[in-house]
């Protein structure tokens, strides 16, 4: 399994604030004072099916990397 994009487990001891914004539940995290935070989003199921909208969210900010969006 490759590590380009290695899956991180959040811990309950970081710096975690809620977002309250949009329909899906969500929050803002860091690993440490000094580090960038981080939105994660759970995944959405339809029936116990994984929709893949997260993942979708994903290629859209690997492809605005890559055209310099970001």
């Amino acid at each position: 399994m490759s590590d380009f994009y290695p899956i991180i487990e959040v811990q309950e001891n970081w710096d975690i604030q809620q977002e309250d914004m949009g329909t899906k539940p969500k929050f803002w995290y860091r690993a440490s004072s000094d580090a960038d935070r981080w939105l994660f989003k759970y995944p959405r199921s339809n029936n116990g099916v994984i929709t893949g909208d997260h993942l979708a969210e994903k290629i859209a900010a690997e492809a605005a990397g890559l055209l310099e969006c970001v």
